[in-house]
């Protein structure tokens, strides 16, 4: 039976634990903020143009224009520990789509263009992020997000029962709870009102792309929301 307590799982627990300590060793408080499992969604269009895409955190980030719908960004009262990372892709009907499904990798059926580059960045590109001039993540490897399901979407299984014979179609057999979400040790933090540069490295521009085709990012962790800083003695 379930407790109803969040961080019972040991992992999670150790995770509330790491960003105590961090939240108190970047100097706020944690009087009065709210500490919830949550997470950060940033996107940005895929380009035939750059090697390196600039992905939005903060609610005031315009480097690539207004936010999407589905994006979820940053607060700048917040802070934030990053648990985890998931790297997806996925191919909007539009610019306000929120129906759109996202992979852990690129399917036939969905990118009708440059499916090839797509899987090549996730074979070979890197996340980068620098924090207030501090590089917390130097390069992180999209290799190990690529994850092509056993059953994938447009594959026709033929079933025969009592001497009748019925079509079905496969969907992709992608488990969102694991497929392409990796725990990052140590976990850092991020700060509402701090100068974030996070990036996409394709290593080498894709020469085609799918319409309204996106790069999906996902930080899991620890909201800690109305975090103020500790006011100086001195």
């Amino acid at each position: 039976m379930s407790s109803g307590n969040k961080f019972t799982n040991p992992n999670q627990r150790l995770v509330l634990e790491n960003t105590m300590d961090l939240i108190t060793q970047a100097g706020y408080s944690l009087q009065g903020a709210k500490l919830t499992q949550s997470f950060i969604r940033s996107e940005v269009l895929m380009s035939t143009g750059q090697s390196r895409l600039h992905l939005p955190v903060l609610v005031t980030d315009a480097v690539n224009g207004a936010a999407f719908n589905t994006e979820r960004r940053l607060q700048l009262t917040d802070v934030f520990i990053v648990s985890s990372i998931s790297v997806e892709c996925g191919v909007p009907s539009s610019s306000t789509d929120a129906t759109f499904l996202t992979f852990p990798f690129a399917p036939t059926p969905i990118f009708t263009s440059g499916q090839a580059a797509v899987n090549g960045i996730f074979a070979n590109g890197y996340l980068s992020m620098i924090v207030d001039n501090d590089q917390v993540l130097p390069a992180w490897d999209l290799r190990q997000h690529y994850n092509v399901p056993p059953s994938q979407a447009g594959a026709n299984v033929t079933v025969a029962y009592t001497g009748a014979t019925a079509v079905n179609t496969n969907i992709d057999s992608i488990d969102g709870s694991n497929d392409g979400i990796v725990p990052n040790e140590p976990n850092f933090i991020l700060t509402g009102n701090s100068n974030i540069d996070f990036s996409l490295n394709t290593i080498q521009a894709a020469s085609a792309v799918t319409t309204n085709s996106r790069w999906v990012v996902r930080l899991r962790g620890i909201l800690a929301q109305n975090c103020s800083k500790v006011a100086s003695t001195r």
